[in-house]
Order: structure tokens, then C-alpha cells, then sequence
């Protein structure tokens, strides 16, 4: 069969799309073409495709049920031009071009069991808002049946005659509480934790976040004042989606314009996930006191000898760079662990990633032990949706 290529899902830039490969020659294609990351911990084909040395796009290759050497599906960035160059690359090895306008995401996948048809739509939905990579990889790994699987567990365990007194629904509780626990991370790939950067005026607010966003994209001055209003910025890191925002510094000030943006560098502050507290090394005088939602972090890294910066750091600072970039990778592991996004996506890690299924998992928990049918039509309501 002649091999052929066509997109499944529509094109938009910054989410994922899915390339459906199928024919012969698919298998030679992707010997030639696809290089495994070989991400400890991850047992997941990702990598990156390349054409000779350049490197095209990172990738996720999917296979349906059958595991047919014929038909798979890439799912890469739906940016346009990585959609021109790897159309490019298919026609030139042979592959017809085609694409289904509107067609579902993951068109080509089925579901894992003949109830879980809920999850499999909370995963073609989120896939065009998985914009990091550690979101695709968790679906990717949803999509293998593991959490379908782990609440068709509970089911069996509580519809089994040898779990009618009130003891035997303890290892089905503890389940249930793991899951909710785990929650946050799974509704974190998708609604990404919210950062503010606040501290006085020429702290390094903007040059961090330019470092931390990989581009510039606030204007970063000596001046005073430079940020006078809140800016957002999506960015990926390690990973895992953040949003970051950077506010106006704070500082004595009876400009009306100034008053306005210390406003709402404060409102922002308030609805944030997590604070970065910027000070500059001549401004720390003792040890940091900050609350478990918050980081202190101590600017111009670069301009500090080794001693002072062991001196901050010994004090509760986090000592960065963002001209550098010295120590900011020290801050992204801390940010990462400070945030929902805590919890390593591994093939061990069995997650909730929808408020529905969060509603009724904990609606499953509150019907133990009197009403252990409540508690299995709650986990069916997930796995197939409203009867």
C-alpha cells in the first residue's frame, strides 16, 4: 500500500497536532528519521525527528491498539512551519499528503477498555492544550489504559463478596485519597501555576523573566520604572507550562501611572500560584522568611564573588543570573517542586487531570463504606460518563 500522511487534527500555532502515517514504509521512516530522548524514567517514544542534522520538531509517536508496523501517528507542535518542513520531508521520501478538516484528535486511537470512552474524549480535548511536553507525555501515558485500568480495579475490588464488612474498603479509601492527592498535578499540566515576580524597582525582574522565557519579551532597562504594568508570559520550563508575570517594582512613588501598575503588581500577587521574591545582594540583611507559596531569590548572581553567593544562599536565597543565566536552573528544579507541578510524571504515577473526574472521584471516597454502589457508579461515571 502506497504510504500516506495526513493531519488529523486543525493547525494552530503553539498546540500539538497529529500526523497519521500509514502504508508502506512507515517503519523504514521512522528507523531513518525518529531518535529516541532516552529520558530516565520514561518508557515513552519520544524524541526528534531530523532530516540529516536538522533536527525538525519534537515528537511523540502513538500506535493504535494493533501495534501495526503500517500506521502510526506523530504528534508534534501545530505551529505551521513545523507542519511545511515535516510535510516536506514526507513527500520527499514518497508519502502522499492529505488532511481531515476538523477531525478529533487521535482519530486513530482506540479506546483502551469498552467503558473508559469518557477518558479517551478528556484526552483528544486536552491534546490541543498540551503545550509542554511533560503535558503530551501524561497523555500519552493515559492514553496506554492506566488510569482506566487502576479504577477498574477498584471496581472489581468493591463489587467482590470478601469486601462486604467495613475493613475490606480500606485499601479502596487509600486508593482513592492517593489519586486525590496526586490531583493538582494532573490539572496543572493543563492550566498552567500562575508565578509573579515582585521586588523593589531594577531588582532583575524583566531580565529574569527574558532569561526564563528564552527571548525578550519585557523591556529590561536600568531605568526605574521601566514595568509599569503586569505582563504575562506562557512559557515551557523542564517541561511543564508556567505562566509568569512580571509587575511593576516597588518604590516611593507619587506618579499616578506607577500607583496604577503597584496595584496590580499586588492583585497579581494575590491570585498567583507562586511568588518569586526578588531583592538585590546589597539589600539582604538577614535570613529569608518566606511562606511555603513563595521563593526569595537574589539577583546579579554574576556580580558576586563565590563567598558572597555561598553567604545568600546560606541565608535561604536562591542566587541567580539573568544575564547569565548562573543558577537558573537551580530555580526552575525549586519552582517545579514548589508548584502542582511537584510530582514526576513517571510510568509508575496514576493521575486524575479533569475536574470531573477529581468531583467524582471524591464523591466515590464519601460513599464509603455505607454505600459501596454509590462509590462503583462514581468510578463507572468516569470511565463512561452520565448513564
Amino acid at each position: 500500500m502506497k504510504p500516506r500522511a495526513r493531519r488529523l487534527t486543525p493547525l494552530g500555532v503553539g498546540a500539538i497536532q497529529v500526523i497519521q502515517l500509514c502504508g508502506d514504509g512507515v517503519e523504514a521512516f521512522l528507523d531513518a528519521h525518529f531518535v529516541a530522548a532516552g529520558r530516565r524514567g520514561c518508557d515513552l517514544p519520544f524524541g526528534h525527528l531530523r532530516d540529516g542534522d536538522e533536527v525538525l520538531d519534537e515528537v511523540l509517536v502513538v500506535r493504535g491498539a494493533g501495534e501495526s508496523p503500517h500506521e502510526l501517528e506523530l504528534h508534534v507542535h501545530g505551529g505551521l512551519a513545523v507542519e511545511r518542513r515535516l510535510r516536506c520531508l514526507l513527500e520527499s521520501k514518497g508519502f502522499q499528503w492529505g488532511e481531515e478538516k476538523g477531525a478529533p484528535a487521535l482519530a486513530g486511537l482506540t479506546a483502551t477498555s469498552r467503558r473508559d470512552t469518557a477518558i479517551q474524549r478528556e484526552v483528544a480535548e486536552a491534546f490541543p492544550r498540551a503545550l509542554a511536553t511533560q503535558s503530551s507525555l501524561f497523555l500519552a501515558s493515559i492514553l496506554g489504559g492506566r488510569l482506566s485500568r487502576t479504577l477498574e480495579g477498584l471496581i472489581g475490588r468493591l463489587e467482590h463478596p470478601t469486601l462486604a464488612s467495613r475493613m475490606g474498603y480500606v485499601g479502596v479509601t487509600s486508593t482513592l485519597e492517593s489519586l486525590l492527592q496526586r490531583a493538582p498535578f494532573g490539572l496543572g499540566l493543563f492550566h498552567p501555576p500562575r508565578v509573579v515576580l515582585v521586588g523593589p524597582v531594577n531588582a532583575g525582574k524583566s531580565t529574569l523573566l527574558n532569561r526564563l522565557a528564552g527571548k525578550e519579551r519585557v523591556l529590561a532597562t536600568p531605568e526605574p520604572g521601566t514595568t509599569r504594568d503586569a505582563v504575562a508570559v506562557e512559557v515551557e520550563l523542564a517541561g511543564f507550562p508556567f505562566v509568569l508575570v512580571d509587575t511593576a517594582g516597588r518604590r516611593e512613588t507619587d506618579d499616578p501611572v506607577e500607583l496604577l501598575g503597584l496595584a496590580r503588581a499586588a492583585k497579581e500577587e494575590g491570585r498567583s500560584n507562586l511568588v518569586l521574591r526578588l531583592e538585590t545582594p546589597t539589600t539582604v540583611r538577614e535570613a529569608a522568611v518566606v511562606s511555603p507559596d513563595e521563593l526569595a531569590v537574589v539577583s546579579f548572581a554574576d556580580t558576586l564573588s563565590r563567598r558572597e553567593r555561598a553567604r545568600l544562599e546560606g541565608m535561604g536565597r536562591i542566587v541567580v543570573s539573568g544575564t547569565t543565566g548562573e543558577g537558573v536552573d537551580i530555580l526552575i528544579g525549586r519552582m517545579i517542586q514548589a508548584t502542582s507541578h511537584g510530582l514526576p510524571a513517571t510510568r509508575d504515577v496514576v493521575v486524575p487531570f479533569t475536574t470531573r473526574q477529581v468531583d467524582l472521584l471524591e464523591q466515590a471516597l464519601r460513599s464509603l463504606p455505607e454505600n459501596p454502589a454509590g462509590a462503583v457508579g462514581a468510578l463507572e461515571e468516569i470511565l463512561s460518563g452520565p448513564s
